[in-house]
C-alpha cells in the first residue's frame, strides 16, 4: 500500500485523524444551514434540513449493514457516508447559490457508482458477482439515499414547488440514477473486455479484510495464486549476553495487516519472549514477493525459528577473524560492514535513492556477479532514506556488487 494512502486510510478509519470526524459532521451540519437560509427558508426550516443531513449520515450505516449482511463495522460505514456527505455539502451549497434554489443531498449521488461497488463486493467477499448484482445493489443503495432526500424535500416543499418543481427534483434523481448506471456498466464492461473482471472479487476479499478485520477471504483468494517456495532466516546468537539473537529475514512482512504475514515481526518479537530470549529484528532483503500468504505460512516460518532458537549453542567469546568494521561507498552505494565471526553483517544504504526494500532479484544477481562468497554477507536494508525513487537499476546492482567485492578484498 503507497505510503501516502496508507496514511489517509489511518486517519480515516483508524481514529489517526482525532479531528475529521468532528470537523466533517460540523460541515454536514453548517453548509446545509447556510445553503437553507440562502435560498429564503425560515431557521426553523434550515435547522430541519441540517438536522436531516445528520440523519443521513448516522442512518446510513446501518442499512448499509443490513445490505452486507452485517459485514463490517459502524465506525467503518460512518466514515465512508460521512465522506459521501461532506462531498454532497459542498456540492449542494454550490448548486444552490449558482441555480438560487435548494438542491439538497443531489452530490451525495456522484459516489453512489462507487460505494455500491463497495457494498457488492463486501456481500459476498471471494465469489465473483454477475453484473446485474452491482446494478440490483446500485439501484437498493440508490432508494436509500433517496428516502433521506425526499424527506428532506417535503419539508420545504413550498419552496421547491415555487422554484424547482416537483418534476424538476424527480429528473435530476432519475437523470443522477441513470447516469450510475451508465458508469457502472463502462467500468464493469471494461474489466470484461479485459478480462479482469474476475479479479474484482479478490479486490472484495481486499476489501473485506480491512473493514472487517479479518483476513481469511484474501489469504484464500492469495493462496490460489501463491508460489510455494523456501525462505532463508538469518539467526546469530551474540556472544557474551544471555540468549539474545539476531533475526535477519529474506522475507518482507505483509502483504497487509491481518493478512498472512501482516502481523509476523511481532508474532517473531512475541516467540523470542516467550522463550526467555532477547531479539533482535533486523530487515534483510527481500521486497513483498515473498510475502507469507496465510497463517498456515506464518506458523511454520515461526516454529523453524523455534527450533533454531533452541538448539542454537552458546558461543564462547572469540577473537574475531573477519574485516573490521568499515564502510565503502560505490555509485549510489554506501556499505557498513559490522563483523559477526564467520559472517559479516552488511547493512546497505543509498546515497541519493530510497532505501525501502532491497528486491530479491537483486540478490539473485549479486549471487550471479560475485559468486558463493556472497553467502559470508548478511545483507540488511537500513531504510534510512524515504523518497518516491526506490528503484535498482543494473547500475545500482553493479555498484552493490562492486562494493561487496571491495570488502573481500580488504585486509582481515
Amino acid at each position: 500500500m503507497p505510503r501516502e494512502l496508507e496514511r489517509g486510510y489511518r486517519i480515516l478509519f483508524n481514529g489517526k485523524g482525532k479531528y475529521f470526524r468532528p470537523m466533517g459532521i460540523a460541515i454536514v451540519v453548517i453548509l446545509p444551514l447556510l445553503m437553507s437560509i440562502y435560498v429564503g427558508l425560515s431557521v426553523y426550516q434550515s435547522l430541519v434540513i441540517s438536522f436531516v443531513y445528520l440523519l443521513a449520515v448516522m442512518g446510513l450505516p446501518y442499512l448499509i449493514k443490513l445490505l452486507v449482511h452485517g459485514v463490517g463495522s459502524y465506525k467503518m460505514y460512518f466514515t465512508i457516508t460521512l465522506v459521501m456527505y461532506m462531498e454532497s455539502a459542498v456540492i449542494d451549497l454550490l448548486l444552490t447559490v449558482i441555480r438560487r434554489v435548494p438542491m439538497v443531498m443531489i452530490g451525495v449521488m456522484i459516489m453512489l457508482p462507487l460505494t455500491s461497488t463497495t457494498v457488492t463486493l463486501l456481500r459476498n467477499p471471494g465469489n465473483n458477482q454477475s453484473i446485474t448484482s452491482y446494478l440490483w445493489d446500485l439501484s437498493k443503495l440508490f432508494l436509500m439515499l433517496l428516502i433521506f432526500q425526499l424527506a428532506a424535500y417535503t419539508l420545504i416543499l413550498d419552496k421547491v414547488i415555487v422554484g424547482l418543481r416537483v418534476f424538476g427534483i424527480i429528473g435530476i434523481d432519475i437523470s443522477m440514477f441513470l447516469l450510475s448506471i451508465l458508469i457502472e456498466l463502462l467500468v464493469l464492461g471494461r474489466h470484461k473486455s479485459l478480462g479482469t473482471f474476475n479479479y474484482l472479487g479478490m479486490f472484495g476479499t481486499y476489501i473485506y479484510s480491512i473493514t472487517a478485520q479479518d483476513g481469511s477471504f484474501f489469504e484464500e483468494a492469495l493462496a490460489a495464486r501463491a508460489v510455494r517456495t523456501k525462505v532463508k532466516t538469518h539467526i546469530v546468537r551474540l556472544a557474551g549476553y544471555d540468549h539474545a539473537f539476531l533475526i535477519i529475514p529474506y522475507f518482507h512482512g505483509g502483504p497487509i495487516r491481518n493478512v498472512g504475514g501482516g502481523d509476523i515481526i511481532p508474532k517473531i518479537m512475541d516467540l523470542g519472549r516467550e522463550l526467555g530470549s532477547s531479539l533482535v529484528y533486523v530487515h534483510g532483503v527481500g521486497s513483498h514477493e515473498l510475502d507469507p500468504v496465510t497463517q498456515v505460512d506464518v506458523s511454520r516460518i515461526l516454529e523453524s525459528i523455534r527450533r533454531t532458537l533452541m538448539s542454537i549453542p552458546n558461543p564462547a567469546p572469540a577473537s574475531i577473524e573477519s574485516i573490521p568494521l568499515t564502510t565503502v561507498i560505490k555509485g549510489d552505494i554506501k556499505l557498513t560492514a559490522i563483523p559477526l565471526g564467520e559472517k559479516v553483517l552488511t547493512i546497505v544504504s543509498r546515497i541519493n535513492k530510497s532505501t525501502d526494500d532491497i528486491p530479491l532479484r537483486v540478490y539473485d544477481e549479486l549471487r550471479q556477479l560475485i559468486g558463493p562468497s556472497l553467502d559470508k554477507y548478511i545483507l540488511v536494508d537500513a531504510q534510512n532514506g524515504f523518497g518516491s525513487d526506490n528503484s535498482w537499476d543494473d547500475n545500482d546492482v553493479k555498484s552493490l556488487a562492486e562494493a561487496i567485492m571491495e570488502l573481500e578484498r580488504a585486509p582481515g
